[in-house]
């Protein structure tokens, strides 16, 4: 049996309970949809410590290279449904996440956090708790299929056409095979909560019609 990091365990629980713990501070005592998912991100993790506490440990090399093809598959799925989406609607549309919440894609410190918040609670969500439990019922492929079918319903509210959620239903069954490729979640949970953040601000862009530096210089106030 792997034995159990304390820095990476630390390290979770510490993103964990910081970023809905920062969210709520920022965008006050009403508990929202982004907040929701924080609160079942903390007891996904706490399942995952008595259950599987290996899926918590960086793995060196094997994380960093999972985070890396996280990184690419979700630029990917999010630039190929908005493109579609934009095409479609004859507009600039944003595909991710934060659509569920949000008419326009606002880039501020609160929607940036949010969107962080969202990609690391909906990995320890769906790619800890809820692919953890279907695996062990469903098998490796059954578990990933059914997590991805789960995740697509999920995801409805944000997509225009309903053909088009097969792009987060892919998604997640890639993430999940990920997810064992590396024998946890670690680097792919991490590149799902910067993955949503770089594409807010890409997105962002998208939306305000100018470049992705344009935005970031305007977050920090020197544009």
């Amino acid at each position: 049996m792997e034995a159990l990091s304390s820095s990476s365990v630390f390290f979770t629980f510490l993103l964990t309970v910081t970023l809905p713990s920062l969210y709520a501070i920022l965008r006050g005592p009403t508990l929202d949809t982004a907040q929701s998912y924080g609160i079942l991100a903390i007891g996904a993790w706490i399942f995952l410590l008595v259950t599987t506490p290996s899926w918590l440990n960086f793995k060196g090399l094997l994380s960093i290279l999972t985070f890396g093809i996280n990184i690419v598959v979700m630029f990917a799925s999010g630039w190929f449904a908005s493109t579609i989406a934009s095409e479609q609607a004859g507009k600039p549309m944003a595909i991710l996440p934060l659509s569920m919440f949000m008419r326009t894609v606002e880039v501020t410190y609160v929607t940036l956090l949010m969107a962080l918040l969202i990609g690391w609670s909906e990995e320890l969500v769906f790619g800890g708790l809820a692919y953890r439990i279907l695996r062990a019922i469903l098998g490796r492929f059954g578990g990933a299929i059914a997590t991805g079918l789960l995740f697509g319903f999920m995801h409805l509210p944000a997509y225009p056409n309903n053909w088009l959620i097969l792009a987060p239903i892919i998604t997640r069954i890639i993430q999940c095979f990920l997810i064992e490729m590396e024998g946890g979640l670690f680097g792919v949970a991490l590149a799902h909560s910067v993955g949503d953040g770089i594409l807010l601000l890409a997105m962002g862009g998208l939306m305000m019609g100018v470049e992705l530096t344009q935005v970031i210089m305007s977050l920090w106030g020197i544009a």
